[in-house]
């Protein structure tokens, strides 16, 4: 069954469909549950670059390719939720004559001293109040998984993790085999 190349190649592809979840939410701000089916299908081929699955059906390596995708895809959107709260609390840069402590001059007027007010930086995180006076910054929690449609694109994901990982029971050998002629007078099934 090749389970340490089953479980190695389970990890790399979750790990690459990780990446891809980063980018997606980066680049497009998507959010949706049906990025799992993709994440799904990413796992499963990481499983099936490094086990040959063709003519070796292996429940077990379907079932470990299913909860590491699963896991994979959950764990992914914590590390998105985790990524996103960190940029947005990330304060603005500072422009560099501002930092000089001198207000940038437009280029068609003459340089003159005006006197800007600091302004403050923007948070895109809520802030609570515990009680005490100290603000906490909340991260910003990664989707619930909730609703009918998320858990039916959660199960065909699951299903698809699983398909790729588990493998085909029949190889190519035995199509080879079936194609050989058989001796004149005997039954084909013989």
């Amino acid at each position: 069954m090749q389970l340490g190349k089953s479980l190695l190649g389970g990890i790399i592809g979750a790990a690459v469909g990780i990446g891809l979840l980063l980018a997606v939410h980066r680049l497009s701000g998507l959010d949706k549950v049906w990025l799992a089916v993709p994440f799904a299908l990413i796992t499963g081929l990481g499983v099936r670059m490094l086990v040959s699955t063709s003519g070796h059906a292996s429940y077990v390596r379907g079932a470990l390719t299913m909860a590491l995708a699963l896991a994979g895809y959950i764990g992914g959107w914590y590390l998105v939720a985790q990524v996103a709260t960190a940029r947005a609390n990330a304060p603005l840069p500072i422009p560099r004559a501002a930092a000089e402590g001198q207000p940038a001059a437009e280029p068609g007027e003459p340089e003159a001293k005006v006197e800007a007010a600091p302004a403050e930086q923007p948070k895109a995180a809520a802030i609570a109040d515990d009680g005490q006076g100290a603000a906490k910054i909340r991260p910003i929690a990664p989707k619930a998984f909730g609703s009918n449609w998320d858990m039916i694109w959660l199960a065909v994901a699951a299903l698809v993790a699983y398909e790729m990982g588990r493998g085909s029971a029949t190889s190519t050998t035995q199509a080879n085999q079936s194609a050989e002629p058989a001796p004149g007078g005997t039954h084909p099934d013989a």
